[in-house]
């Protein structure tokens, strides 16, 4: 968890600064925090909160009912929620003290999205392993004048020992991973018209690192297009895009340059000696 707590610039002295915390990858606050800077009884604000009438998918997505420990150690709920969540809530607060303090959460929470937005997002490994399926689907079904084989997920729930992959753990999901872009690998073109080279291990490993770095392209752009367009307009977004798409360029190249050079040789031709 990460906070953002902005100075405290208002005139309501008995209030505490705003925080915003970032749990689960979205910016937050909490009924307390809001019924602290409001000048409002916690009850109330749970009430109010509680009686909201806006649609069951809206409540689930940016209100989270938690709790701690109170008086006397007693549990004691509260809500957290998103800046969409807070919006509703405190929209018909109506006062000069009321209007200062929406004004400084909503500066609290594009301070906190704009330190996400400059965050670099790590590929999820469950992404990761469904793109990797996927290609390896696609290399099978054009590989003419071989007998059906199994699905590709079965074959993953094979080797993982798994009757579903949503019961993979990360590192099974790591495992899966490697197993996939070796099993790319091996359907490649270059596997198939150039055994002896595509199966160095020199070659391997040019393929892994091309393969690699695509699907990490591929996951970010996908992960930061749902997030919507301020996302993809970020300077941060542009550069590691850019040397995303650049390792994976010169990856290629390294990998034809070597593919070409070895393809007229043949790896298990001998000398023969008198």
């Amino acid at each position: 968890m990460m906070s953002h707590t902005p100075t405290n610039t208002g005139k309501n002295k008995s209030s505490s600064e705003v925080t915003i915390n970032l749990v689960d990858g979205k910016a937050s606050t909490t009924s307390l925090d809001v019924a602290n800077h409001f000048g409002k009884r916690h009850d109330d604000v749970l009430k109010r909160i509680r009686n909201l009438d806006c649609p069951a998918d809206f409540t689930l997505r940016n209100f989270a009912e938690c709790s701690r420990n109170g008086a006397n150690n007693k549990p004691e709920p509260y809500f957290r929620m998103t800046r969409d969540g807070f919006t509703l809530l405190c929209m018909g607060f109506t006062g000069k003290q009321a209007m200062h303090w929406k004004v400084a959460y909503i500066l609290a929470f594009n301070k906190m999205e704009q330190v996400l937005l400059e965050q670099p997002r790590a590929p999820d490994h469950g992404e990761l392993v469904q793109f990797a399926m996927k290609t390896l689907e696609l290399m099978r079904n054009r590989t003419p004048d071989q007998p059906p084989r199994p699905a590709t997920e079965q074959v993953v729930r094979n080797y993982l020992a798994l009757e579903s992959l949503e019961q993979a753990t990360p590192e099974q999901l790591k495992q899966a991973l490697s197993f996939l872009q070796g099993q790319i690998i091996g359907e490649g073109a270059a596997a198939q018209s150039l055994p002896g080279v595509a199966g160095s291990t020199i070659a391997k490993d040019m393929l892994y690192s091309t393969l690699r770095s695509a699907h990490d392209t591929e996951m970010l752009f996908n992960a930061l297009y749902d997030q919507g367009a301020e996302w993809l307009m970020s300077e941060h977004f542009k550069n590691h895009m850019a040397n995303q798409l650049a390792e994976t360029s010169k990856h290629a190249r390294e990998l034809l340059g070597y593919v070409s050079s070895h393809a007229t040789r043949n790896p298990f031709s001998y000398k023969q000696t008198c």
